[in-house]
């Protein structure tokens, strides 16, 4: 295993460049599909609330992609698309910040679920 150290530069720059890809995927009406279970367990995510699909629909982003959430392969994840929302939804509830308070209130959560059930019904092919 080789190691190597990523300068605070190069982090930043990466992450300036996701931003802009953000930017123009929105403009663009890009949908960026979101598998929870299968993105946990095939990635290296550790926890649900670690998804980027909180990024993805965070309301202080001027310009987003529409993020959408999806089962992925039933047969080997063995999940419902009301599974993923609840997985989702559980997660938002049990972030806190360092103080112990809650990151998202229930309406937050509300409103987040429901923009992804949208973004789900205006990206499916028809």
């Amino acid at each position: 295993m080789t190691e190597f150290r990523i300068s605070d530069s190069y982090i930043r720059l990466i992450s300036a460049m996701q931003g802009k890809m953000s930017q123009y995927m929105g403009k663009q009406h890009i949908a960026i599909e979101c598998c929870p279970t299968s993105n946990l367990k095939i990635s290296r995510l550790a926890r649900y609330d670690n998804h980027p699909v909180f990024t993805l629909t965070d309301p202080a982003m001027a310009v987003r992609p529409a993020a959408t959430v999806n089962t992925d392969d039933l047969g080997i994840f063995c999940t419902s698309l009301d599974n993923e929302f609840n997985l989702l939804a559980a997660a938002m509830l049990k972030q806190t910040d360092s103080e112990g308070n809650r990151v998202y209130s229930v309406s937050d959560v509300n409103s987040r679920i429901e923009t992804l059930i949208r973004n789900g019904h205006n990206y499916a092919f028809s």
